[in-house]
């Protein structure tokens, strides 16, 4: 009779499990059943696994939910599958909320690491033209993705990539910006997947990047040196970033009643796989 109380009560949490959950204020995730749970002698629940913006009109994203495999594992006691499609609808709302646009200006930066004052010994060897035509100027970097970043997960780790403009000026004293010349860009990392049981998480330790010279208002101008500046600025200003939002991570769906334990994350081509123990309290004892 306990056993039978505990089941039923199991299954209605497991449908009442949380259909939508905040992540920032930018973006919802949805894990409404597109299914009814079915109960035999394990649990399969269908979740969409959908991000869409918080405080405006859901639009579809332009991507194709694809077909989760049927999988005979039983080792543990829940399998949460999340595949590219999720962190996919992420990157679309966050690219839509212009989320991927930064400017850079030297009040975001180290005292002493770098130096975006035209004077510096950094933009006198790189831009001289600049550095002698606006002296002891500062000068300011606009980032702007020009597309959602593409995400793929694999056997090993989630790589991402992000195609972004990088406009660069000089602010005169009148806070003018003088247009000096834009960079195509290609940022690309490799992010480690972790879960406390509460939320998906991940972190990054470097990236790569690729610039080319877009057009251009002072002229040629050497890129192995500016290439390998932009790669420095990059990794200081995004690293840190893309950690800060890796600790605050994708919400999982739980509830008071059922909490996921002992955690394991395996990885394949479009596909997280978490394996994860369940610690379920019926609402009895809550």
């Amino acid at each position: 009779m306990i056993i039978k109380e505990v089941n039923t009560d199991l299954q209605k949490q497991f449908s009442k499990l949380k259909t939508q959950a905040p992540i920032d204020q930018y973006a919802v995730i949805d894990y409404s059943l597109v299914t009814a749970p079915q109960f035999s002698g394990h649990v399969d629940t269908a979740h969409k696994g959908e991000v869409f913006p918080r405080d405006t009109p859901h639009k579809e994203a332009p991507y194709t939910v694809p077909v989760i495999r049927p999988d005979p594992d039983v080792s543990r006691h829940v399998f949460l599958w999340v595949t590219d499609y999720l962190f996919q609808t992420a990157a679309y709302v966050y690219y839509e909320a212009g989320k991927f646009e930064f400017n850079v200006t030297q009040d975001k930066m180290p005292p002493g690491k770098y130096s975006l004052n035209t004077s510096s010994f950094l933009v006198e060897s790189l831009l001289p033209n600049v550095s002698k035509k606006y002296p002891n100027l500062l000068m300011q970097v606009n980032a702007n993705a020009t597309a959602p970043p593409v995400i793929n997960i694999g056997e090993d780790n989630v790589n991402v990539s992000l195609k972004a403009d990088l406009d660069f000026f000089v602010t005169l004293p009148n806070k003018t910006l003088v247009y000096l010349f834009t960079l195509n860009s290609t940022i690309s990392c490799s992010t480690l997947l972790s879960s406390d049981g509460m939320s998906l998480k991940w972190m990054t330790d470097s990236l790569s990047i690729v610039v080319a010279l877009k057009r251009s208002a002072i002229g040629k101008i050497q890129m192995k040196p500016i290439s390998e500046a932009v790669h420095a600025l990059t990794s200081f200003f995004l690293i840190p970033w893309i950690n800060e939002e890796g600790r605050k991570g994708f919400p999982l769906p739980t509830s008071p009643n059922i909490k996921l334990e002992k955690t394991v994350i395996k990885q394949g081509k479009g596909f997280i796989k978490l394996a994860a123990d369940i610690k379920f309290t019926p609402s009895a004892l809550l």
